[in-house]
C-alpha cells in the first residue's frame, strides 16, 4: 500500500531508474522470494505498481515490495497509516 500512498503525494518518484527493473515480493520473515515479476516491455509505470502492490496485499500476509533493490512498500503500511480505507 505505500506504492499508492507515495504515487498520491506524488513527491517520490519510485520510478526513477528503475523502470526496467525485476518487481519481487519477498517474505518478509524468512526473505525468501515469494513471486518475481520481469518488467513489462514498456517498463513499469505507476497504475502497474499499484495493481501488483494490490495483489500482493490480498495474497500474502507478510511480504515486502522492491523494485530492483529499492524497496517500495510492505503489507503492515495500510494498517500503520489507514490506507485501506482509501481503497
Amino acid at each position: 500500500m505505500l506504492v499508492q500512498a507515495l504515487i498520491e503525494i506524488g513527491d517520490i518518484d519510485l520510478l526513477s531508474n528503475s523502470e526496467y527493473s525485476e518487481l519481487r515480493i519477498v517474505n518478509s520473515r524468512n526473505c525468501s522470494i515469494f513471486e518475481e515479476y520481469d518488467a513489462p516491455l514498456g517498463g513499469w509505470n505507476k497504475d502497474v505498481l499499484i495493481k501488483y502492490d494490490l495483489l500482493a496485499y490480498n495474497i500474502y500476509a507478510c511480504f515486502d515490495l522492491y523494485l530492483g533493490e529499492i524497496w517500495i512498500g510492505c503489507d503492515d503500511i495500510a494498517s500503520r497509516f489507514n490506507f485501506t480505507s482509501r481503497l
